[in-house]
């Protein structure tokens, strides 16, 4: 019998916290932020590993759709908060960081 795939309903974005990066990527945007906050950055997702076609399994419309929820998502108090407690200087100002399409 041949391996049939049953299509993935909508139960809701993936992502819903900045606390899904990882914690490379904050401390990367805490440095940004003290040393150079004038400078446009980009974030690009590279897939290391290439013997997963990712294509095969995530359609480009559901892939844009979680992008572009994860841009509308902003650090709540609470978050921001839990990030200084870590120490390390985890120190984000109270206005958000603003993050847009490039």
């Amino acid at each position: 019998m041949g391996s049939t795939r049953t299509p993935r309903r909508s139960v809701g974005p993936i992502i819903t916290s900045l606390l899904d990066l990882d914690l490379y990527k904050l401390t990367m945007l805490q440095f940004i932020w003290w040393l150079h906050r004038d400078v446009p950055v980009t974030f690009a997702f590279r897939n290391r590993t290439t013997s997963v076609q990712l294509g095969a399994f995530v359609q480009l419309v559901h892939l844009q759709r979680e992008l572009d929820h994860v841009r509308t998502l902003r650090f709540t108090d609470d978050e921001i908060a839990y990030l200084a407690a870590l120490g390390g200087g985890f120190n984000f100002p109270a206005q958000q960081i603003p993050v847009g399409a490039v």
